[in-house]
């Protein structure tokens, strides 16, 4: 029977504790708890989460510009003077003076008509919510590498055994070939193509190791080292995975309104159309609200002693020689930019989920087709095995089979890769990728398992 997706996913306290053939039961570490320590050291995930939190405090910091300001001043200093007076006469006296003074003030401003910084705000709220959905698509992208890693494990590791076989198999028809030919019922070039079977299994074999170790090593650099997939998890489950889409146009809308690149495109735009607001605010006039209060010590005989002052300050922009119309210019060429920004991301994103759904409907077809092809192979090798016990068929015949059940067999591994990786290109693009379906997939990797040892 073949596993589903969950409607609705059990609880998260399901242990992820899986029988490993040969060991009993052991602790391992699947998909969801490979993912838990992926997060805390994948540099573009880590770069996604600080480049969130600069937003969230760019946000902070805009709407901080709106508020009130309260300042405190002070100044101390000492003043030679040298005075002059002219009497009646026209005579003039020359007087010096020194003297100290000491001054503190404090000055609280309150914004009244400050469009920049209303418009600011806006911004850094478009690009916080930008931000935010960069770091979904980072996590996306790193399920999908994570699960994309698992598939490179498991293929290699099926190749891997299908080749044990294959070569262990060739390995007992040299020997048998041999024992014929010193008996004379077989020739020298019936030996040598036995021998060429030989290397040409053992070449498939070592080819399927490299593959393993390279994807082990791949999976070691995205959750660190001593990290290993379980040893029971089978491609069969991969290849059930089921595509709920029923056309194109479903497809396209759950893209549009779903995914997270989309989206982030779409606030960045945003971001930059108020930025050009921005500049062309500054052809308007400010308008601030202020009251300060000035304590004052002097050892002179006339100071101002103490002041207070409560007003509004009106600032209107006279002359800037072009920098406001050059800063207008620049912000609304990057906003065209990015508007052409996000319909390329738009329609890129589109394009592959389509492939992917596309290429999942024929893969379906191919997938049952590898199964048939690979089953009636087994029972091509099991009738020539039986055939040669009862003397109408040939070791040569079944050594043929035997080539064409591993060619099957490599074959569905592929499809199941193929299928299972153009699964995970149409979750991400439609934004479906993410802590559910990793607990969902988690879910029925246990109950396959536990399915599989019954």
């Amino acid at each position: 029977m073949k596993p589903t997706l969950p409607n609705v996913l059990m609880s998260a306290a399901i242990h992820a504790v899986l029988f490993v053939p040969g060991l009993g039961v052991a602790q391992v570490n699947l998909i969801r708890d490979h993912f838990e320590r992926a997060r805390s050291f994948d540099p573009t995930y880590l770069a996604a989460i600080a480049g969130r939190d600069a937003a969230q405090k760019a946000t902070e910091a805009a709407e901080a510009m709106l508020g009130p300001k309260v300042s405190l001043s002070g100044s101390v200093f000492r003043t030679n003077r040298v005075e002059e007076s002219r009497n009646i006469f026209g005579q003039t006296v020359d007087i010096s003076r020194r003297f100290d003074t000491q001054n503190a003030t404090v000055q609280a401003r309150q914004p009244i008509y400050r469009k920049r910084e209303a418009l600011g705000v806006d911004q850094a709220i478009a690009q916080e919510s930008a931000a935010e959905n960069i770091l979904l698509f980072a996590e996306q992208d790193l399920q999908a590498r994570l699960v994309s890693s698992w598939l490179e494990v498991l293929s290699a590791r099926t190749l891997v055994s299908t080749y044990t076989d294959a070569y262990l198999a060739s390995q007992e028809y040299l020997a048998e070939v041999d024992r014929r030919r010193q008996g004379g019922e077989a020739t020298v070039q019936d030996l040598e193509q036995a021998r060429a079977r030989v290397v040409q299994a053992e070449a498939l074999l070592e080819d399927a190791k490299a593959r393993l170790l390279i994807a082990d090593q791949a999976l070691t650099l995205i959750v660190g080292p001593d990290q290993r997939v379980p040893a029971g998890v089978s491609m069969a489950f991969f290849s059930a995975l089921p595509v709920v889409f029923k056309s194109e146009a479903e497809v396209i809308e759950k893209v549009e309104r779903s995914n997270y690149e989309i989206v982030s495109a779409k606030f960045q735009e945003e971001a930059s159309k108020l930025e050009r607001d921005k500049a062309r605010s500054d052809r308007l006039p400010t308008a601030d609200a202020f009251a300060s209060v000035t304590k004052g010590q002097n050892d002179s005989l006339n100071f101002i002693k103490d002041e207070q002052r409560l007003g509004v300050q009106v600032s209107v922009p006279l002359y800037t020689h072009g920098a406001i119309d050059a800063s207008i210019a620049q912000a609304d060429a990057n906003y065209r930019k990015f508007q052409a920004q996000t319909k390329a991301t738009a329609f890129r994103v589109r394009n592959e989920a389509l492939s992917a759904f596309n290429n999942l409907r024929a893969l379906e077809i191919r997938l049952r087709a590898s199964d048939r092809i690979a089953e009636a192979a087994a029972t091509v090798l099991k009738a020539q095995r039986l055939g040669l016990k009862a003397g109408v068929s040939s070791r040569g015949e079944i050594a043929q089979s035997m080539t064409e059940m591993l060619a099957a067999y490599r074959d569905r591994v592929l499809v199941r890769r193929e299928y299972a990786v153009a699964w995970l290109k149409l979750q991400a693009a439609t934004g479906a990728l993410d802590f559910n379906l990793l607990e969902a997939l988690q879910t029925q990797m246990i109950s396959l398992q536990t399915t599989e040892r019954r």
